[in-house]
């Protein structure tokens, strides 16, 4: 896969939101829960919004590719 500006620009707002989500879950733990775990808990939080921004273009005149 070829990968363009944008999709770097993309991939490291995506990893920095991420690092902040875990550093601050991490604090609000205080390592009562492994770092995976955050993980994958901000991962399905960041992929439930983006659902949601998905579902709300579709219903207006912007052509949405999946």
């Amino acid at each position: 896969m070829l990968k363009t500006p944008a999709t770097f620009t993309i991939e490291r707002g995506l990893l920095e939101r991420l690092d902040n989500y875990v550093r601050k879950r991490e604090r609000l733990f205080g390592g009562r829960r492994s770092k995976s775990s955050i993980v994958e808990e901000g991962l399905e939080n960041i992929l439930y919004r983006l659902e949601r921004e998905i579902s709300g273009l579709e219903g207006r005149d912007i052509s949405v590719i999946r």
